[in-house]
C-alpha cells in the first residue's frame, strides 16, 4: 500500500512537467510565426502600400466630408491591398488618422468598384447613387 501512495505524487509532478513543457513549446511556436508575420515582406508591402494610402489623403478627406469624390484607381488599389492582405488593416488605417468604420466605408466604396468590372478603376459617387466622373480638368 505504501508503494501506491508514493507513486501519485511521483505522477503528478511528471504530468505537470509534461504541461508547463507542452505549454512553453506552443508558446514559442506562437512568438516565431507572429515574429515572421512581422518582419515579412507581406508587412513591408503592407507599410509600404500604407504610404500610398496617406498620398491620396485629400481624395479621402473630400469623400468623407462631401459624401461625394473622385477616389482614383491607385488609391483604391492601396486600400484593397491593406484591407485584403494585411493582418493588421484596422490598425494600420489608424496610424493614418482613420477609424475602423471609416476604412470600412473607403473599402465598400473600392470593393463596389470591382463589381463593376471597371478594372480597379476609381468612380465618382454620389448621394444618390453613382454619377459619371467629372470631366478632367484643362488649364
Amino acid at each position: 500500500m505504501a508503494s501506491s501512495t508514493s507513486l501519485l505524487p511521483t505522477l503528478l509532478v511528471l504530468l505537470a512537467v509534461a504541461a508547463t513543457a507542452s505549454a512553453a513549446a506552443s508558446t514559442f511556436v506562437r512568438a516565431a510565426d507572429l515574429a515572421e508575420r512581422l518582419d515579412g515582406v507581406g508587412q513591408q508591402q503592407c507599410w509600404g502600400t500604407l504610404l500610398d494610402v496617406k498620398s491620396c489623403t485629400g481624395e479621402i478627406i473630400l469623400f468623407f466630408l462631401n459624401g461625394e469624390a473622385y477616389l482614383g484607381p491607385g488609391c483604391c488599389r492601396a486600400i484593397r491591398i491593406i484591407e485584403r492582405r494585411c493582418w493588421a488593416a484596422d490598425l494600420m488605417l489608424s496610424v493614418i488618422g482613420f477609424t475602423p468604420e471609416e476604412g470600412d466605408m473607403l473599402k465598400a466604396y473600392c470593393d463596389a468598384g470591382d463589381d463593376d468590372n471597371d478594372g480597379g478603376e476609381g468612380r465618382h459617387h454620389g448621394v444618390g447613387g453613382l454619377s459619371p466622373a467629372p470631366p478632367p480638368h484643362r488649364a
